[in-house]
């Protein structure tokens, strides 16, 4: 049986073992500190629905930010799903290190054919306190402490250009949203988020209010496609 070098030579051995060694422990070290940045500072999502266009359309890369949960007005918040199901820290941290390496195509424990089981993008357009009434798909909100009503547009930092059907036969009774909300007034800690296509996406129209405990993070940079490069 013919020998290699390594079987006779110890300080060959040593040497090989250390290799192993260190290119082991450094690929682990890679791993531990992806899976921390992608979990705690910024992490990407890949877009799956026209719901948030012309603003984001569908398959753009974006990168949340987890460490901002207390939205402004005009903020496009990642909202956590809404079915009630839990992911273990494992599933979520596999989860993000197969998107990760899959270029955001595969995320074997998060994604759902539910619409309630998926984790989403929406548009903050009111705040806690604040008194809304939605008509012809427009918010108009009333800010808490406030006397008079404005539209969402007129409130919000960021400047947004959402697509509102003009009549019921262009899509306003998707999956039973609507284009009207009597008056209502957001309780504490309640956030009113609408897509921006008014007509093809579920929002709170749909579930009501969210919480801020269901807010995963902000999105603060669309990455791809590369010609819409920007800042959110």
């Amino acid at each position: 049986m013919k020998q290699t070098v390594y079987e006779y030579d110890f300080e060959l051995r040593r040497e090989r073992s250390r290799r192993i060694t260190t290119v082991t422990v450094t690929a682990v070290l890679i791993v531990l500190v992806l899976t921390a940045f992608l979990h705690f500072l910024l992490f990407p999502v890949l877009t799956r629905s026209d719901s948030m266009s012309p603003e984001i359309d569908r398959n753009s890369v974006i990168f949340i930010s987890p460490l901002v949960k207390t939205p402004s007005r005009g903020d496009i918040v990642y909202i956590d799903r809404l079915d009630g199901k839990k992911l273990s820290w494992w599933q979520n941290a596999l989860d993000a290190l197969t998107a990760f390496f899959t270029v955001q195509q595969v995320r074997p424990f998060a994604n759902s054919s539910r619409v309630t089981g998926n984790n989403t993008l929406r548009r903050v357009v009111a705040l806690p306190g604040d008194r809304i009434t939605l008509t012809g798909g427009i918010l108009f909100v009333t800010p808490k402490g406030g006397s008079h009503s404005l539209t969402e547009f007129e409130l919000s930092e960021k400047k947004y250009n959402p697509k509102v059907p003009v009549s019921a036969s262009d899509g306003w009774d998707f999956l039973g949203t609507n284009e009207e909300l009597t008056d209502y007034v957001l309780g504490e800690d309640e956030y009113f988020v609408l897509s921006d296509d008014r007509a093809c996406g579920t929002d709170s129209r749909l579930w009501g209010p969210i919480k801020s405990s269901q807010i995963k993070g902000m999105a603060v940079l669309e990455a791809f496609p590369f010609n819409r490069f920007s800042l959110l």
